[in-house]
């Protein structure tokens, strides 16, 4: 007997990791802080830490050399897999969180493409980025979960400075909590068509 077969991956879900160097994180971290100096910041996913909420002009030149190359990045690399190379920044915030700090179960809503960069990961175990997986299948796979990445449930996305994640905006995540004495520093980066700016 013989099987003449074919595979397909349908609603498929990718996730792009970069290292990217030649960014200048001294100076993002300094931005960041500046911001947080003169902001109480906002509540949304976060729990604890500071979300900002407003980011004035004029931005740092290491931010508008990071953004205009994760534009790059997406309607170049990873529109090989979308074929959607139109995106460009639409908004984006940042994250600091200190000990104790989580992010909760969330998504992206009014984009296509989210991403996070890591401006300053000092510690290990600052919490990575979890992927949760979005269907019913948790009560199918009871006895097989995290066997493969057919049946796993959720991927843990390690954080590291200067690393950039890339996602669908759809794509369930959540932050676990920082259990170290430093802090972690992100920027939350949604894409959205040029036609929408």
């Amino acid at each position: 007997m013989k099987f003449n077969t074919q595979e397909d991956a349908i609603f498929y879900t990718p996730i792009w990791m970069a290292d990217i160097d030649g960014v200048d994180n001294i100076s993002l971290k300094e931005y960041t802080h500046s911001l947080r100096s003169k902001s109480p910041g906002t509540i949304i996913s976060n729990r604890g830490g500071w979300h900002s909420s407003e980011t004035p002009e004029p931005y740092p030149q290491s931010l508008i050399d990071l953004f205009g190359n994760i534009e790059n990045f997406a309607n170049t690399h990873c529109s090989e897999i979308t074929n959607i190379n139109d995106l460009a920044i639409g908004n984006w915030w940042i994250n600091i969180n200190g000990k104790g700090n989580y992010n909760r179960i969330h998504d992206h809503q009014n984009s296509i493409l989210s991403a996070v960069y890591y401006v300053d990961v000092p510690s290990v175990d600052t919490g990575n980025l979890v992927i949760h997986r979005d269907d019913t299948a948790e009560y199918f796979l009871k006895q097989y979960k995290n066997k493969s990445a057919f049946s796993e449930l959720t991927r843990q996305l390690v954080p590291v400075t200067s690393r950039m994640y890339i996602m669908p905006s759809w794509t369930k995540h959540s932050v676990e909590q920082n259990k170290s004495n430093t802090e972690r520093i992100s920027i939350a980066i949604n894409l959205i068509s040029k036609k929408e700016l």
